[in-house]
């Protein structure tokens, strides 16, 4: 039964060499009919440990949705110019700013002319 001020029942490792000695914390808490501090009290072990997890999870969620996008632009970039994707990759940004004077004015030659501009780097048969 655990009394106010007992010292935590958990084991901690001192050095490298897999020694261990008691926590020296007070414990807090009891569990399974052991005193714990707050660091080594199971039921928070496990609430931080989930906490972790999901934090990971998300991770590397987020990390395998970035690279699916990524793996998506190069097989696209692939298929548009397979002799030379990097091109097509470099001439987004061209694309966007002609389609962008495009829409603001339908007959303009300047939007004419870049667009033009960012397909013949595309269409470019050079080679990496």
């Amino acid at each position: 039964m655990y009394t106010k001020g007992e010292q935590c029942s958990a084991r901690v490792s001192h050095d490298d060499w897999g020694h261990t000695h008691q926590c020296e914390r007070r414990a807090v808490v009891e569990q399974d009919g052991k005193a714990y501090c707050k660091v080594h009290d199971p039921e928070y072990i496990k609430t931080k440990d989930a906490e972790r997890t999901a934090k990971w999870d998300k991770e590397w969620a987020e990390k395998g949705a970035y690279q699916e996008l990524q793996n998506t632009a190069v097989r696209a970039c692939k298929s548009i110019n397979p002799n030379n994707p990097l091109a097509v990759a470099q001439s987004i940004t061209d694309f966007y700013e002609a389609l962008k004077a495009m829409l603001k004015d339908q007959n303009s030659a300047l939007a004419r002319d870049k667009g033009r501009k960012a397909l013949a780097k595309v269409d470019s048969p050079s080679a990496l």
